[in-house]
């Protein structure tokens, strides 16, 4: 699916985030709730740095409900589920974009 996007995964592995790499990035990005709350318990003093990603997503972003504060792993579901979590990342990376030019 990522490469239907021009995105190459051939080389990336999904890792723990581990203490150190708090203080290894400028901004933090969570995809769902849950992360969150992991990231932001793992480091008080990280907050500022810590956003999630749903967040960034346009007006056309769900009303509410788990669907609007999450974007849900498509992890063993279809083709059609991988393409629309694409879809709603980059919407979401595309208002973050938005974000920072306007600071």
């Amino acid at each position: 699916a990522a490469a239907g996007f021009g995105v190459d995964l051939d080389d990336h592995r999904s890792q723990r985030f581990v203490e150190k790499m708090y203080g290894e990035f400028d901004i933090i990005i969570a995809m769902e709730t849950g992360q969150y709350k992991a990231l932001a318990n793992g480091s008080p003093t990280s907050h500022a740095k810590l956003f999630l990603l749903p967040f960034f997503e346009n007006k056309s972003a769900p009303a509410g409900g788990y669907e609007r504060y999450n974007v849900t792993d498509p992890y063993g579901k279809s083709l059609e589920e991988y393409n629309r979590c694409f879809q709603r990342i980059e919407r979401c990376i595309a208002g973050m974009a938005e974000m920072i030019k306007a600071l």
